[in-house]
This record gives structure tokens, sequence and C-alpha cells, in this order.
């Protein structure tokens, strides 16, 4: 079984030709603005039309998945979701400032074939990271659903594959309105001002 450091390196790869990526960031948590978290893995869009975009990563090092230890990993990394890149950081400091989009848990594990086909245990796991997906959580792996087996980036839908890019739909998944109750909103309006 692969350790957090292998995983880690294996992700490096993946996102190296598209994305700048950052060891070890710290950020300030959105809501309780005293408490920093560090994030195992930053990563910055290379694509000036999603340079604004922050992902976090949290990388483990595991790929055997039950209910409990989804529910902590999807957990950890909810509380990454809008926090903010701070200056502790070993990053350039243009990116001091920005806030966590979407956090990725990698690897993660992903449902294979047709949704009659599942076990009990892959619906609720797939209902797990679908819940997730609403709250910016998403995974990453690796698919043979495609030829070229490329690496996937999920919040909720498909935002990035390493061999095709951007999906169309990305930045709205990623900053677009959110819901709050009933409502939807854009958030980064919101949270102008706040550290």
């Amino acid at each position: 079984m692969p350790t957090e450091e292998e995983n880690r390196n294996e992700l490096e790869r993946w996102l190296a030709p598209a994305f700048h990526t950052y060891r070890e960031v710290w950020l300030r948590h959105a809501l309780f603005t005293r408490r920093t978290l560090r994030v195992d893995l930053l990563a910055i869009p290379k694509d000036e039309k999603f340079v604004d975009i922050t992902i976090a990563f949290e990388v483990k090092g595991h790929e055997e998945w039950d209910i409990p230890n989804l529910a902590q990993a999807l957990k950890q990394a909810s509380d990454y979701v809008l926090a903010v890149v701070t200056a502790d950081s070993a990053i350039p400091y243009e990116h001091v400032g920005k806030r966590v989009m979407a956090t990725i848990v990698w690897p993660m594990w992903h449902a294979r074939g047709l949704a009659e086909n599942r076990s009990h245990r892959d619906g609720i796991l797939e209902g797990m990271r679908h819940m997730a997906g609403y709250h910016r959580v998403g995974a990453a792996y690796v698919t043979d659903a495609y030829k070229e087996r490329p690496l996937v980036l999920t919040v909720g839908n498909e935002v990035w594959v390493s061999s095709r890019g951007w999906r169309a739909d990305a930045r709205n998944i990623l900053a677009g309105k959110r819901q709050l109750g009933s409502q939807r909103f854009n958030i980064l309006d919101e949270l102008k001002g706040i550290a």
C-alpha cells in the first residue's frame, strides 16, 4: 500500500503540466479566523482563465475506503473550503490572501460500472461523495472511463481531466453561486473584507 508521501508525489506528477503546486500550505479557517490549518497540497491553475481558482488537496496514504474513514476525510477536507492562504506559507506572495474554492481528496474511491450493479456500500459511499460536492469537497482518481486513463478531478461533477483540461462548467462549479437555505448567492461577494 502506498504511503501518503508516495501518493502526494504521484498527484504532483499528474498536476504538474497544468498547475503550480505547493506543499503543506497554511490556511486561515473561514469561520474560526483565529485558527490556522495546514493543507497537504495547494494547486493554482496555470491556465490564465482559472488563475483565480485555488484548490486544496487532502492526500491520504491508503486507497481502501469504508464509511468511517471516508466520512473523516470528507469532514477534514471541508475545513479547508473558503479558508485563506496565509503569509506563513512557503508560497509566492501573490497567492497570499486567496481563498480555497474547493478541496479534493486523493486518492479517492470511485464507483465503477452501472448503478444497478453496485453494492449497498458503494451506494452509500457514492451518496457521501455526492453530498460533499455540494460543500465543494471533491475527489481525484484515475479512471478507465476514458481510453487514456487520465486523472479526473470532480466536485460533484468533473471539473478537470488531465488529458482534456477544464470542463465547460468548471468555473461555475468551483466559484459560482452557492446555495444557503433556499437562496443562491455569490459566496466571494459575501466574504469580501472577512479575513
